[in-house]
């Protein structure tokens, strides 16, 4: 059988890992990525339409993109618990649908709070069940090739922006707004399609503690507790580290997406230039994506340091981006940002991935999402108020560059917990040998 229609199939052979059939998998995943991610982040195209379309100030439309992003990282721990109860793939094609749904509502919205509902939440939530269950079934069909896979299911976005900005930009120039969100509907609800190849018959990290985990599960029952969350991550310096400064990350990242489009048009560039600023940042992401998983995936390096050199690329061109005047200018940014980008996005789903043992990695994933989504859900609102009040973006870039800058040094945290920890070590081992000492001169006497 092609296909197992339930979880855990008993007659139906469980696949193997780094097979052939897991690189179809993560194949699949990814184009549900392209075009869910590219969707989500081609807002930035809308936001000049939508300010247009209803004479609204720039804080007040940056409130749809980033309750749209805000639900895509908020409700990972939702869809996460979802996809390991329901599978991935079910999760991934009821979000495909959810987000159609939602995308077709906004076509008849004729007000900023009914986009709020529609294409934030709606659209939003949608996006985050994709999102979520991608990654999570990547993560259960690869091992050795884990690191690799990742970028390429993380490619996936940048990908989707590189395609999909210019089709909106198209869609926009041809169509009105209301059909340009009908068309993208058709996109969404496509992009549930390949999930069907997600297979939950998967061999499992540890199969030969299928008995304890079995008792485990059953002692759970027994208890009747319900756990959603594991918390208990939090008790893993790296994973708390990581998740502030994922945090970070994409505070400064939801700015320079959103508002970068905006920005050039108020510089004089033509609004076909300025979307393609999200193109080409899509394919330099997508790139650095693909190539910062295959670096990781050689044992000698460490992802850490990978990615805080892609936050200090990101914060550079986001701070020199002020100082733009001409469409090469902004182009130049918009690669760099994309570089810096991708590497600091493929690089930190690989440590959510791997920084926990598997019974916690679906937890984790979520909460480090879940404490992003508030970055995203306040700096592009923040950015649109300051540019609303100042008559300026640069103070909002400024501001975006500034904190990815201090996101690349965080990490640098948990080389002062391991020198710590070393002593503490270094000093109980002293201790131990002290009373060793004591115990065996007692003796001799």
């Amino acid at each position: 059988m092609l296909f197992s229609l339930t979880q855990n199939d008993p007659n139906h052979p469980r696949r193997k890992r780094d097979s052939g059939w897991s690189y179809l998998v993560c194949g699949c995943a990814t184009l549900c990525q392209t075009i869910n991610m590219g969707l989500a982040t081609s807002f930035g195209v809308l936001f000049p339409v939508i300010i247009k379309r209803f004479n609204s100030s720039r804080q007040e439309t940056a409130w749809i993109g980033s309750l749209q992003s805000f639900l895509i990282f908020f409700a990972s721990p939702v869809a996460g618990r979802m996809s390991e109860k329901f599978s991935c793939r079910y999760v991934s094609m009821i979000g495909a649908v959810t987000s159609a749904i939602g995308l077709v509502l906004s076509s008849f919205a004729n007000s900023i709070i009914i986009h709020y509902l529609t294409y934030g939440l709606l659209f939003g939530f949608g996006s985050s069940c994709v999102r979520t269950s991608s990654f999570l079934v990547v993560a259960k069909y690869f091992d050795k090739r884990r690191p690799f896979a990742t970028g390429i299911l993380t490619s996936g976005a940048g990908l989707g922006l590189f395609v999909l900005a210019p089709v909106v930009r198209a869609l926009l120039d041809n169509f009105s707004l209301e059909n340009t969100f009908r068309f993208l509907a058709g996109i969404a609800f496509v992009g549930g399609i390949p999930a069907l190849t997600f297979d939950p018959n998967v061999e499992q990290d540890n199969p030969n503690n299928s008995n304890s985990q079995l008792e485990e599960e059953g002692s759970r029952k027994e208890r009747k507790t319900k756990i959603i969350v594991d918390c208990s991550v939090w008790t893993v310096p790296a994973f708390t580290v990581f998740a502030l400064a994922l945090a970070m990350d994409r505070f400064g990242g939801a700015i320079t997406r959103m508002h970068l489009v905006k920005y050039s048009e108020e510089q004089g560039i033509c609004p076909d230039n300025s979307a393609k600023l999200l193109m080409f940042y899509g394919l330099s992401s997508c790139i650095a994506r693909l190539l910062a998983g295959r670096v990781c995936d050689l044992t000698w390096v460490n992802s850490h340091y990978v990615f805080q050199v892609g936050n200090f690329i990101a914060a550079l061109s986001i701070i020199f981006a002020p100082l733009a005047r001409s469409y090469i200018h902004f182009l130049v940014c918009s690669l760099f940002f994309g570089v810096g980008a991708g590497i600091s996005i493929s690089t930190s789903n690989l440590i959510f991935l791997t920084c926990v043992d598997e019974r916690r990695r679906a937890s984790a994933f979520g909460l480090a999402s879940c404490l992003a989504s508030f970055s995203v859900l306040s700096s592009p609102p923040l950015a649109g108020f300051l540019a609303d009040t100042l008559e300026s973006y640069a103070p909002s870039f400024y501001l975006a560059g500034g904190v990815l800058l201090l996101c690349a040094v965080l990490p640098f945290v948990l080389l002062c917990i391991k020198v710590k920890n070393r002593n503490d070590e270094s000093d109980q081992e002293m201790i131990a040998m002290e009373e060793d000492g004591q115990i065996q001169n007692v003796s001799a006497c």
